[in-house]
């Protein structure tokens, strides 16, 4: 799976010009993909707690805040998401932090001496993907390439009609992909409202 494959599917749904090459070929309708695809991506990507973006990682620390907070952590380049903060890593009994911390731009920004971070990355190769999640990505891509390249507005209709179930069954579907029952990550209500469930 590459690019390439992903908006020639995106193309082929509302009946596009195939496109030879995601980054060499210049074409209407690949200018229009590179315009869309990589914003597409990281939106649909941080819209939802997708497993296959999850991860962690220890913070590092970089420069000292002005006034108000001892220490900053610079966020991961590839941050999409904040999932949860951490006081302590693999070595030791997980909890989630109970000292008050702030993201400010790049950076969290608390009096932790040490922060490990849980996160929604930004997955860049197709072939990492969930393949729901791909389903997705196409449907969403070609909702936007839609009016561009066709001006068909009972086309666009036709594809938000099939995005819109689909995207509340794959993400239920992939929220059922974990149990913490008997560890310290048991769902509260925090977990709902930031994963549209009760």
């Amino acid at each position: 799976m590459s690019p390439t494959e992903v908006c020639n599917m995106a193309l082929g749904r509302f009946g596009a010009r195939r496109i030879s090459d995601f980054d060499t070929d210049t074409s209407v309708n690949a200018i229009q993909c590179r315009l869309q695809y990589a914003q597409t991506r990281r939106a649909l990507i941080r819209s939802h707690w997708w497993g296959f973006a999850k991860t962690r990682v220890q913070l590092s620390q970089t420069t000292t805040p002005a006034f108000q907070w001892n220490y900053a952590y610079l966020l991961p380049s590839d941050w999409l998401r904040l999932i949860g903060i951490y006081e302590s890593g693999a070595d030791n009994p997980i909890e989630e932090s109970t000292e008050t911390w702030e993201r400010e731009g790049k950076t969290i920004i608390s009096d932790m001496s040490t922060v490990y971070l849980r996160y929604i990355r930004d997955v860049e190769d197709p072939n990492e993907w969930d393949a729901l999640f791909t389903e997705c990505m196409v449907l969403s891509l070609a909702r936007k390439l839609v009016i561009p390249l066709s001006q068909d507005l009972k086309m666009k209709k036709d594809i938000d009609d099939d995005l819109i179930p689909l995207m509340s069954k794959v993400r239920a579907m992939d929220r059922t992909e974990s149990q913490h029952i008997g560890r310290d990550e048991l769902k509260t209500w925090v977990d709902a409202r930031n994963t549209n469930t009760a």
